[in-house]
């Protein structure tokens, strides 16, 4: 896709053995594409930024103040155009299920957060677990 149509080489970028298409932020339109991109060097992605907690008005609230801190433009904006959650570990799951059955096979997720290890520890006992039955290789 990058180089093949005009704002191509935004949403996508180089990886071994060929490129990665980034994705909308929403998983449908990944499915139409996906489709498109059987039997090319084109991996269908996703960039994600998570938001993990309890409860999920705190964890939007966050999400906010993390998002127009970082890109100093309202979230609703930045939303729009990047894929975001906010909300509890296993709703997390859920939604990156969503992308991973709409036919992303890579997926690389950024934590609003302020302290990154406790994050990271909360992200990788909570969320991986429940997404291991979907994943079809692990590489380190």
């Amino acid at each position: 896709m990058a180089g093949r149509r005009r704002g191509a080489g935004a949403a996508a970028g180089r990886a071994p053995g060929g490129r990665l298409a980034a994705v909308p932020a929403h998983p449908p339109p990944v499915r139409r594409r996906a489709g498109l991109l059987a039997g090319s060097p084109v991996t269908p992605a996703l960039y994600a930024t998570l938001c993990l907690d309890d409860d999920p008005e705190r964890a939007r609230a966050r999400l906010r103040v993390s998002i127009e801190r970082y890109y100093n433009a309202p979230l609703e904006f930045v939303e729009g155009i990047q894929a975001m959650f906010a909300g509890t570990p296993d709703g997390a799951a859920a939604w990156l299920r969503g992308y991973a059955d709409a036919g992303a096979e890579h997926v690389v997720v950024r934590l609003a957060v302020d302290d990154h290890r406790p994050a990271m520890e909360e992200f990788a006992g909570l969320v991986l677990p429940a997404l291991r039955p979907f994943r079809q290789e692990v590489r380190v």
